[in-house]
């Protein structure tokens, strides 16, 4: 469900945060990927929906 995606890419962003000191390269890369900034255009466009039903 769309609340499960969510609660993933939380889950995922609060991971990179927790490596990025460690693995600088690695999460660059996964941020310039595709993959990457289509996750975060989905999470940017997902976020606002749900801030306004709340």
């Amino acid at each position: 469900s769309r609340h499960m995606i969510a609660f993933m890419v939380k889950g995922f962003v609060n991971f990179s945060l927790k490596v990025q000191f460690d693995n600088i390269p690695v999460l660059v890369a996964v941020c310039v990927s595709p993959f990457g900034i289509k996750l975060l255009k989905y999470h940017l466009s997902s976020a606002s929906p749900e801030v306004q039903t709340q």
